[in-house]
């Protein structure tokens, strides 16, 4: 019975040595856990504030691209509305074109039926005029060509690519 009684006590404090040494143990345990929770939630709110920080970025990028279209709709707008405009007034330009080059030419005829009969500094004074108003013609009938060619539509590839 002693016997029993003395294994009793070794059992006994075997079993409180264990809670003690295990609660120990145990206690390291709950610290890193804390710990860790602790990082954890740090972690979360630094991940939170970077991602508040990029969602307002990304709202200013958009916000920036957003005001960019709307210039470029409008500086689009505003040269299609001129080229309308210009479009408009091209048959009154190829009217007074037409008119400028028939004078030119008509002057210029005058001027080459004058030339035989022309002495000396005359007929180099009527050959100066002549070469004057021929290159005047020449100039307005480039004009005039290129206002009749405006009145043909480009394709719209060719317009996009001027465009850029």
């Amino acid at each position: 019975m002693f016997r029993n009684i003395i294994l009793l006590i070794v059992l006994v404090s075997g079993l409180v040595a264990g809670y003690f040494v295990g609660s120990y143990k145990g206690r390291e345990a709950m610290e890193a856990l804390e710990k860790e929770k602790a990082l954890q939630e740090t972690l979360k709110k630094d991940h939170d504030a970077i991602q508040a920080g990029l969602q307002q970025k990304l709202g200013a990028v958009e916000d920036q691209r957003k005001s960019q279209l709307e210039e470029a709709q409008k500086k689009y707008q505003d040269q299609s509305a001129q080229w309308e405009k210009s479009k408009a007034n091209l048959d009154a330009t190829i009217k007074k074109q037409t008119v400028l080059l028939a004078n030119t030419n008509r002057d210029i005829d005058s001027l080459v039926k004058k030339l035989p009969t022309a002495t000396g500094a005359e007929r180099a004074k009527l050959e100066a005029e002549i070469a004057r108003l021929r290159q005047q013609a020449q100039s307005i009938q480039v004009e005039a060509d290129g206002t009749r060619c405006l009145q043909v539509q480009a394709p719209r590839a060719v317009i996009d690519a001027l465009g850029k």
